[in-house]
């Protein structure tokens, strides 16, 4: 990976195989996020996702229904993928309801039903700082945060993902811009960690606005090679 530079790559215009039919309908029932067919993929995040290696170790933290991590399945051939999410575990009688706890089971089935026979798939029921416990150091070439965005949650998963990251690897993430929770913890990140990391990407400011949460406002930094 040492020669790789972000950014390099050509993308697909669809992701869409006539296999996956029944996965891909789930997730325009679950996501709400302006996916409107099985064709209808944001092309900028399909460019974005594209620009990583492929054949690596990749792991996304908050997964949902799996529409994105079927998107990283597909674009980057991952030789390991892990996905990590705590699904309805973190829901109490107090911060759900009936309906929201069986749209978070279903959009959990979902991802087993896919993803839990395909032998490289890792599958973690977990939250994120007790799923970072689980890698040695520097394992990953692609962690992909898109879990809790509290400004104290987003610093937390920096602090300790960025260390599962190997020389020359990606930490990113997702509802990045410069004034968001996100923009706000990964330009603190950098004030703190500059000297090891590079901005490789970053969503301008419209990019949040969208009113899609599949919109491009993605932020990528990369870890020194040495």
């Amino acid at each position: 990976m040492a020669d790789f530079e972000f950014g390099s790559t050509t993308t697909p215009k669809s992701l869409y195989c006539e296999d996956d039919i029944d996965f891909l309908n789930e997730c325009i029932k679950l996501e709400h996020d302006g996916m409107k067919n099985l064709n209808h993929w944001n092309h900028m995040r399909n460019r974005f996702f594209a620009s990583f290696p492929e054949n690596t170790n990749v792991i996304e933290i908050g997964v949902r229904s799996g529409k994105n991590a079927y998107r990283i399945n597909k674009l980057l051939k991952p030789k390991k993928l892990v996905l990590v999410d705590p699904w309805d575990k973190y829901l109490t009688e107090e911060n759900s309801t009936g309906v929201r706890r069986m749209e978070n089971e279903r959009c959990r089935n979902n991802v087993f039903n896919h993803f839990g026979n395909q032998p490289h798939v890792e599958i973690i029921v977990d939250y994120s700082l007790e799923a970072v416990k689980l890698y040695e150091d520097g394992f990953f070439d692609l962690v992909y945060i898109d879990g809790d965005h509290s400004k104290e949650a987003v610093a937390a998963d920096l602090k300790h993902w960025s260390k599962k990251v190997k020389p020359g690897g990606f930490l990113a993430g997702h509802d990045y811009s410069p004034h968001s929770p996100v923009g706000k913890m990964v330009k603190q990140f950098m004030v703190d960690n500059g000297h090891k990391w590079r901005l490789a990407w970053q969503a301008g400011e419209t990019a949040f606005y969208s009113d899609s949460s599949d919109s491009p406002s993605d932020f990528a930094i990369q870890r020194d090679k040495y």
